[in-house]
């Protein structure tokens, strides 16, 4: 991400703008950019980042440069604006009402105009960020998104600043009847352990804390805000999404209450907020969108945010920072909610932030692995934990008791539906595990083979799309006798051996067992991981095996690169993934079929066989040639 703050100008003389361009270019300040018209700068300003923005009121177009930044604002735009006008007394009343505060009269030289630019990008509260045009759009114009009291635009400055005092915050509280109600309602819970019941706001703020006493009112505004949300989406969407995000915002919290690098109290907020995208999208989109979703809830692999962005072209992330917009929230939870899915060497901002990032990552990945559980997500939940806390198990164990505990209350102190107690269990105890390195529960299903017959056939070594280790070495104890086992010397011999089947997977579990699946008759099995590995690798196959949802992407993407490379051998894609979209979306880059998983070896030879001109040879003869081949370059 480009951290050079950007300015865009327009002026009724393009000279004018030139010249004011060129010292804000001297002085290294930011980098200036000249819009000729007023559609152009509407354009550059919506499409792309922009942290500040100096326009003239007296233009030569239809409209002025207080109408324009009025439109900007309808837009969820908010750069920092400078304002030159001929009559500034006269327009200071119009321009706060769209927020403008800097105004100049037009013939202020380029100097004083460069140095008021200057303090303005450093009072900032947040660099500019960059939200798609369309998705402020979605946003504007989503009437069923509630507006949140003024007062809540001011409290989340409460949860950094070290020098507010009780009787402030009192105050503050104290002008909203409703929100006062709540707090009071929710400190005289059972949940609290009150003695006595609480009926002044003072009182609560002194018994709770300041920070706690915004989480709270925070809190409550934010569930409030989910269930407006919520109202006309499907039946028991509020039963997933509810629990989802109290996970996210308790696990976000006791990582970080363990870490003491940050704000406890913020990363729950922060938990809380940053999905409300997905309401946004369920709403406005519909049940493309909800189908897009459904699909990554039952499918291992998926990410949902990667699905969003290859269906919808942005994600959540982007929708929930333009709502945030909307509400007027600090720019810093704009930033937040935008980059909650951004690698972190990608993300350029200060440590603080850097570790709230992470904690929004860790929140997401365990409420992930708790909606499906799964080795990929097992894995991705192990790597945000690693770059947290340095891969220390026992601090694993900690913060997740801690984040089941604060599950419970919060679910019990505001009355929304809880995760299962069970499955959270069952949740901790299987994290713990794979910390350890020992297998998780969910990762085994060793196939029963009846007797009489084939011992592959109708077998499954799939869970959630994935094979262990132990399901990947039974498979190759019925491929091969255990007798005579294949070393990885015996295996690297076969690789050589035509004809070929590119495997473009990202498992290698997975690609390991249909190495075995074919092997004994004779078949090479390449594998490829991206569009450039598979290019290149099928020019020297017969046909491709591949999966839909890789983790770096598309494997529809990688195929439409193979056909756009010449290269018509025959294509059957394979996932869990059994959606009428996918499989069209499939068929139209050019697919000969469609393999759902668990992958047996009678349903991928019978592929084989009817799509491709592969020579399956006989298991007995293959064994003993690549026995003896061995044996000789042994001696």
């Amino acid at each position: 991400m480009n951290n050079k703050q950007v300015v865009a100008l327009l002026c009724a003389n393009s000279g004018r703008a030139a010249e004011i361009a060129k010292r804000i270019q001297e002085s290294a300040v930011a980098e200036p950019v000249v819009c000729a018209t007023s559609d152009d700068f509407c354009h550059t300003v919506q499409h792309q980042r922009i942290d500040a923005v100096i326009v003239e009121q007296e233009l030569t177009g239809f409209l002025s440069g207080l109408e324009i930044i009025e439109r900007l604002a309808g837009d969820l735009l908010q750069p920092a604006v400078i304002l030159l006008a001929k009559d500034v007394a006269a327009l200071r009343g119009k321009a706060a009402r769209v927020n403008v505060k800097t105004l100049l009269d037009t013939q202020t030289d380029s100097g004083t105009i460069v140095d008021v630019l200057k303090g303005e990008l450093l009072t900032a509260d947040e660099p500019g960020v960059s939200i798609p045009h369309s998705v402020r759009v979605l946003v504007r114009d989503a009437d069923y998104v509630p507006p949140i009291p003024q007062l809540l635009v001011r409290l989340p400055g409460y949860l950094h600043n070290e020098s507010a005092s009780m009787a402030e915050l009192t105050e503050e509280l104290s002008t909203d009847p409703r929100i006062t109600a709540e707090l009071l309602k929710v400190v005289n819970s059972s949940s609290t352990g009150v003695r006595s019941k609480v009926t002044r706001v003072f009182d609560a703020v002194n018994l709770l804390g300041i920070r706690r006493t915004v989480a709270i009112v925070l809190s409550t505004t934010v569930l409030n805000s989910q269930q407006k949300l919520m109202q006309t989406l499907p039946e028991g969407f509020e039963q997933w999404f509810r629990p989802r995000t109290v996970l996210i915002a308790a696990s976000a919290s006791a990582f970080a209450a363990r870490t003491k690098q940050v704000s406890a109290d913020t990363a729950h907020i922060l938990g809380l907020l940053q999905d409300l995208g997905v309401l946004v999208m369920a709403r406005a989109l519909g049940k493309p969108y909800q189908r897009v979703l459904e699909r990554c809830r039952t499918v291992g692999q998926l990410q949902l945010h990667i699905a969003e962005q290859q269906e919808f072209a942005f994600t959540h992330a982007a929708v929930s920072a333009a709502l945030f917009q909307r509400w007027e929230l600090p720019g810093s939870f704009v930033r937040l909610a935008l980059e909650h899915h951004t690698p972190a060497e990608e993300c350029e901002c200060s440590t603080a932030e850097q570790h709230l990032l992470q904690l929004m990552k860790v929140g997401e990945a365990v409420a992930d692995l708790y909606d499906l559980p799964g080795p990929q997500r097992h894995q991705r939940l192990q790597s945000q934990m690693t770059a947290l806390s340095g891969g220390k198990p026992e601090l694993f164990k900690s913060c997740l008791a801690s984040a089941v505990q604060k599950t419970r209350e919060f679910s019990s102190m505001f009355s929304v539906p809880a995760p299962s107690a069970a499955a959270l269990e069952s949740l901790t105890a299987d994290i713990s595990r794979f910390a350890a390195g020992e297998p998780v529960s969910e990762g085994e299903r060793v196939p029963a083979v009846e007797t009489g017959a084939s011992p592959t056939e109708g077998s499954s070594f799939s869970v959630n799309g994935h094979l262990s280790a132990t399901s990947a070495a039974k498979m190759m104890d019925v491929i091969l006798p255990p007798s005579e086992p294949l070393t990885d010397r015996k295996l690297s011999v076969t690789a050589k051996r035509a004809p070929a089947l590119l495997v473009i997977e990202d498992e290698e579990s997975i690609v390991s067992v249909i190495r075995l699946m074919l092997l004994p008759l004779g078949v090479q099995v390449l594998q490829a991981t991206t569009g450039l590995e598979a290019v290149e690798l099928a020019r020297e196959a017969d046909a491709i095996l591949c999966e839909v949802h890789l983790k770096c992407g598309s494997g529809i993407d990688v195929i439409r690169d193979v056909r756009n490379a010449q290269i018509s051998i025959p294509v059957i894609m394979n996932s869990e993934d059994r959606s009428r979209e996918t499989i069209l979306s499939c068929l139209e880059v050019g697919i000969a079929d469609y393999l759902l998983k668990p992958v047996t070896r009678n349903a991928l030879l019978d592929r084989l066989r009817k799509h491709t001109s592969i020579s399956l040879g006989q298991q007995d003869a293959v064994l003993r040639m690549v026995q003896g081949y061995v044996q000789n370059s042994e001696r």
